[in-house]
């Protein structure tokens, strides 16, 4: 078994965060405060924290395939 860095993050309780849409602030600064995550994922968790808002997902599931 390998060493998880952070065992209070297992990467389904982070999908849950990212995928439900959370605007949750302790749980985004935690998320946001994770050093062996993605920069994007980290910059995603500060960006809602920050704005208060959840970014629009319009364009990556809606996209018009013309």
């Amino acid at each position: 078994m390998l060493v998880r860095l952070h065992p209070d993050w297992p990467l389904a309780r982070l999908l849950r965060v990212i995928f439900d849409r959370s605007l949750a602030s302790k749980v985004l600064a935690e998320i946001a405060a994770l050093p062996a995550l993605s920069t994007s994922w980290r910059k995603l968790a500060e960006k809602r924290l920050t704005s208060c808002e959840v970014e629009s997902w319009s364009r990556r599931l809606y996209r018009d395939p013309a």
